[in-house]
């Protein structure tokens, strides 16, 4: 009779092991009410957003310089790149040099090359930082959120410019691109 007793006590102890595990797991992950998530948002601004780096009457040698502050006023961290668009005449577009700088202390003429690093150097028409294309590129600037990257810019038309530019203009657009840098 013992041995009834305890192969009986055997087989409900054996049979209530599931219930007891199934209760302990599905306690276990129960939702709390509280908990909220939102998605990020990229917001990337250029100031001022028309850059007075323009010259009138450029002569050869000539240079302009201005500062444009690239501001990150989003939640997350975000990777940006720019390109540049020139309108009016090509030949003066490919002509000018435009030149980009971060961390100058004195963005003028004369303070340009003594500090920070170059971003670009060469042809108005084809200046850009980094790469449009979306994902990590090489040249792209990363910015944290609530933070801005001041760049100078410098425009110069070189001493060897060509005659027949005389009298030609030339206007650019410096955009912007900007994607969310991964957190991890």
């Amino acid at each position: 009779m013992r041995r009834l007793w305890g192969a009986l006590l055997v087989i409900v102890s054996v049979a209530a092991l599931p219930l007891a595990v199934d209760r302990a797991a599905s306690s276990a992950f129960r939702a709390h009410p509280s908990v909220v998530f939102s998605a990020g948002v990229v917001d990337i601004g250029a100031e001022p957003s028309t850059a007075g780096i323009g010259l009138g009457n450029m002569a050869p040698g000539d240079a302009v310089t201005g500062v444009v502050r690239v501001v990150n006023r989003g939640g997350v961290p975000a990777r940006y790149a720019m390109t540049t668009s020139v309108a009016g005449d090509d030949a003066l577009g490919t002509e000018l040099v435009l030149s980009i700088r971060s961390g100058v202390t004195r963005c003028t003429r004369d303070g340009f090359l003594l500090d920070g690093v170059a971003l670009y150097d060469g042809p108005l028409a084809r200046g850009a930082i980094g790469s449009a294309a979306p994902g990590a590129d090489r040249g792209d600037r990363t910015l944290p959120s609530s933070s801005s990257d001041v760049l100078c810019f410098r425009v110069r038309l070189p001493l060897y410019a060509a005659n027949p530019l005389q009298r030609s203009d030339a206007g650019a657009s410096f955009v912007f691109l900007a994607e969310q840098a991964p957190q991890n």
